[in-house]
């Protein structure tokens, strides 16, 4: 019941009945645009669709299988349901084969579902939703160097690297999450913090390298629309979505995912390991 109560409740809280343009873009395009590297539409909007190919393409899939029409759309949020409720339980997991208290590491996957963000993310079908599994996959080979031959060495790294290039093809800033996790870990951990940022540092380049190959070899780029975002707004008169908001506190609750419910605990636990790793990462 500890589980199956959050959950379900989770799923009733998520299906909001609402969407996003950003979805409906997607779903357009994954149901009825041609799906090829010659598409003039993959570089369209200054590379916006570029970065996110292996969520159009999982959705393009999906489609191809089920036919467009609203009972695809319909699965195809459940589905996103299914993927945010896996990278929760992912992270639950992945913290708790890392050492970390059991009780603060089911309240982490607690306030991971039902942070605002995550209650707005559960069933759209946002680019930010399908990265979000591979990123935190390539988080667990980063963190687990030692044991199975699967975790450690060469083959370690060269998962994370592969995660990590497709969490950053579905949605490049799940690079931010990967660093983070990675400096906060070295942070929190004096004895190992040279092998992990060791494996950091080898993942990176492994991934920089994959990332180099991709784009000569497709002449797609998941950084496309970063290097070029302010032209495409400027030349198509889209309304600016990039600092235009002031910062404040509620932002970074926002932006701090599953950290924002340990991060509170600091106000009575700051000494505790898992509150320094929090604030760091956050």
């Amino acid at each position: 019941m500890r589980w199956i109560v959050p959950i379900v409740l989770y799923l009733v809280l998520a299906f909001d009945g609402t969407t996003h343009w950003d979805e409906n873009n997607y779903l357009f395009k994954a149901a009825y645009a041609p799906f090829d590297l010659g598409a003039p539409w993959l570089h369209g909007l200054g590379g916006f669709y570029s970065g996110r190919l292996v969520h159009i393409g999982f959705l393009h899939l999906l489609f191809r299988l089920l036919g467009p029409g609203l009972l695809s759309v319909l699965v195809i949020k459940g589905m996103m349901a299914a993927v945010f409720l896996l990278a929760g339980l992912s992270l639950f997991w992945i913290l708790r084969s890392n050492g970390w208290d059991g009780e603060v590491a089911y309240w982490s996957f607690l306030a991971f579902l039902f942070s605002p963000l995550g209650l707005y993310l559960g069933t759209k079908a946002l680019a930010e939703t399908t990265a979000l599994l591979p990123a935190i996959w390539s988080i667990y080979f980063l963190l687990r160097g030692r044991g199975h031959p699967l975790r450690s060495g060469l083959p370690g790294i060269c998962a994370g690297a592969a995660l990590l290039l497709i969490a950053t093809n579905a949605r490049v800033e799940s690079l931010l999450a990967f660093i983070s996790f990675g400096i906060a870990g070295a942070a929190v951990d004096s004895h190992g913090r040279r092998d992990l940022l060791r494996r950091m540092g080898a993942i990176l380049i492994l991934w920089g390298i994959f990332t180099a190959v991709l784009w000569a070899v497709t002449d797609i780029s998941s950084f496309e629309f970063i290097a070029k975002r302010g032209q495409a707004f400027e030349s198509r008169s889209i309304a600016r979505d990039r600092l235009d908001y002031p910062p404040n506190s509620l932002s970074l609750l926002f932006l701090g995912g599953a950290f924002w419910f340990p991060t509170l605990l600091a106000l009575v636990r700051w000494r505790e390991r898992f509150v320094r790793f929090a604030w760091i990462a956050l």
